[in-house]
């Protein structure tokens, strides 16, 4: 069933500019996952066989934090990240999921800011679960 949501979200995906930052913040595309939290996409970074994922989940928090979204990390990866690289004829070893509840700059450092991070190999178009 998220599967199935993702993939008729994934037409929006479009709206992702050169950057890989959504073209307008009032089209971000909203993601399914098992924790039932809001989640939307506001950022792809492509580096030399790295593309990192950020996703942003205002109420992480109060739903209990890494422990309420443990479950979303692998499901981004596997069912937004993996086809979407695959539609826009990308390639990665490594992605990176990463679940913040504000937006906060890449390599910015906010203190007041809840962001949890996982890291995937990509092995026969599978996320594997690649713990630091």
């Amino acid at each position: 069933m998220i599967g199935r949501a993702i993939r008729r979200s994934a037409a929006a995906l479009a709206l992702l500019g050169p950057g890989g930052t959504p073209a307008l913040a009032q089209d971000a595309v909203e993601f399914p996952v098992p924790s039932g939290l809001r989640v939307t996409l506001i950022e792809v970074i492509h580096e030399p066989q790295l593309s990192r994922w950020r996703f942003l989940v205002p109420e992480i928090v109060q739903a209990g934090g890494f422990d309420a979204v443990a479950g979303d990390f692998g499901v981004l990866c596997a069912e937004v990240a993996l086809p979407m690289l695959a539609e826009q004829g990308r390639e990665a070893d490594r992605i990176i999921v990463s679940l913040s509840d504000r937006r906060v700059p890449f390599g910015a450092i906010d203190p007041a800011a809840t962001q949890y991070f996982e890291a995937y190999r990509v092995e026969n178009d599978a996320c594997i679960w690649d713990g630091f």
